[in-house]
């Protein structure tokens, strides 16, 4: 009897084992959120790149980007708002 429970605790441990590396090789090829920086001219002024970023998120953050942003992440029924509208105010 005693031979049996030990198999049972020792198939167990390894259940258990392969669950936790099954979890943990999961969470390691999740996509991981990456910064890339915005490759600029050298070559520009400070006032020249300050401008140029700024051009560059007044026109990221216009609505037809955000829109086209939620609705390919399908953020309506991430987020769970009601509207398309609701989404891109979210973002």
């Amino acid at each position: 009897m005693q031979r049996w429970i030990i198999l049972g605790v020792v198939a167990m441990m390894l259940v258990l084992g392969g669950g936790a590396f099954g979890y943990w090789t999961l969470r390691q090829n999740r996509p991981h959120p990456v910064y890339v920086p915005m490759p600029m001219n050298e070559k520009l002024s400070i006032q020249q790149r300050t401008d140029t970023m700024k051009e560059v998120r007044a026109k990221l953050g216009s609505k037809e980007i955000l829109s086209k942003v939620s609705k390919d992440l399908d953020l309506v029924n991430k987020l769970n708002v009601f509207s398309e509208d609701a989404a891109v105010i979210e973002l």
